[in-house]
């Protein structure tokens, strides 16, 4: 009770030193009529701001969202400090748009793509489109609006892997500044892994230009624990199954450096990149092997790495026009990437390395969705050995003993037919989902058309899950041998 009345008087203060608001809403939600005009700022402090009309500063929640109707018009800034932005079609703002939330604690660091500084493989877009499924602010429902993701605030990390054991850190991600058309992007996590005994981190800014800031030229600085394997499983559930069950599915090795990243969205879904960075990398071992469950199992020792300074140019593009990032139903989303280093670099390397990741979600019906991904992956010069590709485990051959397989090229293909409900009970398995999987796959160090079809490795396996497939219990099948074929697994989130 003492920290909620801190904050509160903290908020108050806030609001009411903001001296040239013209209109400050204390408790509940503050409504800016149609036919209204403000020439100042409007606040509120504790609940939704919502603009029909004509504001002539900025309008700013603090403990809310900011909705903006299709009539609405804003001269200044529109600040949702501690909430979200969701504007409809026709509404007009003058100014910039910063959008945060309330600091809280998530499991695992997910590490980010060099190519992406604002999430990981499964990043919100930057403007995302989706439609809300409840009331709007003119009363309609399934009406459209635009959600604006820009800045998420700051969070509290706690990891737990191999070789780090305990990670426990801070996580910051703001856009402070505003003015002069330049929209700055501050960045970066931090903290400290108490089994390797390591501090470790990440920071840099960005430079938003263009409107909205689609074009952003970044510099950051890092040393990290870093992994391959993010694909396999993300860091949360990675997180939780080295915790609990004394799995971890995962190869780790150190990289200490810094990089600069221009990063281009032309339109909403698609983005372009291209990224300099230089790094020394190397191995690191097991420093733990405590679990809460599985005291006779052990984790599986840390792979060794090729050492050396790595200095490298990345080329990346995407497209996402996925209906939901976290749960989606229809959509295409599709990754390129490609890495090039050399001795013309001054680097200790010397490789091409190539990857695509495309997936396609469909619904078949109601109730039914089949949804595919297809990973293929070249190289050119000399891969070492955390730059391979490994095929087997959870997310890539589902039947198979983790990086059972490994080579200079690979292709991967992943299909699900999810039979699930629509989170209101009454779809064709009630609150439950059943899903059929099938994986089928080749890694190798020669031409993949070398090999015939019956050299090519395949799975299949059933899932009982939860309506949105994320909870899942399955088991999986190899079907080239019938010595321990079947592979269980309890997730919770969708391999892809």
């Amino acid at each position: 009770m003492r920290y909620t009345m801190i904050l509160a008087v903290m908020l108050l203060t806030a609001a009411f030193v903001t001296a040239r608001a013209d209109d400050v809403k204390i408790l509940g939600d503050k409504i800016v009529g149609r036919d209204m005009h403000i020439t100042g700022d409007v606040i509120a402090v504790s609940g939704d701001l919502i603009v029909r009309g004509h504001v002539g500063g900025s309008a700013i929640a603090y403990l809310g969202d900011v909705i903006l109707d299709s009539t609405a018009v804003v001269d200044g800034d529109v600040v949702a400090r501690r909430g979200r932005i969701i504007q409809s079609p026709g509404s007009q703002i003058a100014g910039n748009v910063v959008q945060g939330r309330m600091p809280g604690l998530e499991i695992g660091r997910d590490e980010e793509e060099p190519l992406a500084f604002r999430a990981t493989d499964e990043e919100p877009d930057l403007l995302s489109t989706r439609r809300e499924d409840d009331e709007n602010i003119s009363g309609s429902r399934h009406r459209r609006h635009r959600e604006l993701d820009l800045g998420e605030g700051s969070d509290l990390k706690l990891a737990y892997n191999k070789v780090d054991g305990l990670f426990l850190g801070l996580s910051v991600d703001e856009f402070p500044f505003s003015d002069y058309g330049v929209r700055f992007h501050t960045f970066g996590w931090g903290g400290y892994a108490f089994s390797s005994h390591n501090w470790q981190g990440q920071g840099g800014i960005g430079f938003g230009f263009l409107p909205r800031g689609q074009l952003e030229l970044s510099l950051d600085a890092y040393h990290q624990t870093q992994t391959e394997d993010s694909w396999y499983m993300s860091d949360t559930e990675n997180s939780l199954a080295a915790f609990f069950f004394h799995e971890d599915f995962r190869d780790y090795y150190e990289r200490d450096g810094f990089g600069t990243t221009l990063n281009w969205k032309p339109f909403r879904a698609m983005s372009l990149s291209v990224r300099y960075q230089a790094e020394q990398q190397a191995t690191l071992d097991n420093t733990t092997n405590w679990a809460l469950f599985g005291p006779n199992k052990n984790f599986l020792p840390n792979w060794p790495i090729q050492e050396g300074m790595l200095r490298e140019f990345m080329l990346g593009a995407g497209f996402d026009n996925r209906d939901d990032k976290e749960e989606p139903m229809q959509g295409w989303r599709l990754a390129a990437e490609a890495e090039l280093t050399g001795p013309d670099m001054s680097s200790d390397f010397d490789y091409n390395r190539y990857t695509l990741d495309a997936r396609r979600y469909q619904p078949l019906g109601r109730y039914i969705n089949f949804d595919n991904r297809v990973r293929l992956g070249n190289s050119e010069g000399t891969l070492p050995p955390q730059k391979r590709f490994y095929l087997g485990g959870p997310s890539s051959l589902q039947g198979y003993s983790l990086k059972e397989f490994s080579g200079r090229e690979f292709a991967l293909w992943n299909a699900e037919l999810r039979l699930h409900d629509e989170s209101d009970g009454h779809g064709c398995c009630g609150d439950l989902g059943l899903i059929f999987f099938s994986d089928l796959g080749l890694a190798a160090d020669q031409p993949l058309g070398d090999f015939r079809i019956q050299d090519w490795k395949h799975d299949a396996g059933v899932a009982l899950s939860g309506d949105s497939g994320n909870l899942r219990l399955q088991v999986a099948r190899r079907t080239d041998t019938s010595k321990d074929p079947y592979v269980w697994l309890l997730r919770i989130q969708r391999p892809f």
